[in-house]
């Protein structure tokens, strides 16, 4: 399985994009914790499409930022373990967003918000949204590898983060602006 990167530097790829990412990523209602999972999992990602970027050092980087050297690397490390099953599970591309594009980088494609319903889901613990997730992320292949990343970054985010997950609504379909 190989990462794939939202067409970065093309013009005028800003404003064709499809179907996958019309859903800004501020109406999908993310806690604080869900953006950086997001921004490292957009950085670990390009990391791997693109390893002369040398990105996992960012990921590094804003994780020790956000919650510290030690808390720092136990969350980025959960999260390339998280990738990791991503990468060997997967069969197709796995679609990510470029996260050193200020304005792609406020939507969101659906391989990206699955992988955050999942680690959502492992923090509240509710088993069926997350074989549901993981079934999806590795289309139909073992799960269990995904079961177990995904818990073990839900509880460093529970540890880590004060903020009720379990009193606000799973991510489903985003919150869109009918306005």
């Amino acid at each position: 399985m190989t990462m794939h990167v939202s067409d970065p530097g093309l013009s005028p790829h800003h404003h064709d994009a499809d179907a996958d990412t019309h859903v800004l990523v501020d109406a999908c209602g993310f806690t604080p914790s869900e953006h950086l999972i997001l921004e490292l999992m957009r950085t670990f990602c390009m990391s791997f499409a693109e390893p002369k970027t040398l990105a996992w050092d960012r990921a590094l980087e804003r994780a020790d930022a956000e919650l510290g050297n030690e808390r720092g690397a136990q969350v980025a490390c959960a999260m390339a373990r998280l990738l990791r099953v991503v990468r060997i599970e997967r069969q197709s591309t796995f679609d990510f967003i470029n996260p050193n594009c200020t304005i792609c980088r406020k939507r969101i494609r659906s391989s990206e918000f699955t992988l955050i319903q999942l680690v959502r889901a492992a923090r509240i613990e509710n088993v069926a949204v997350m074989k549901a997730a993981a079934l999806i992320l590795v289309q139909g292949g073992p799960i269990l590898g995904m079961m177990e990343a995904s818990r073990s970054l839900g509880d460093l985010l529970n540890r880590f983060f004060d903020e009720d997950v379990n009193t606000r609504q799973m991510p489903g379909t985003p919150r869109r602006n009918l306005h």
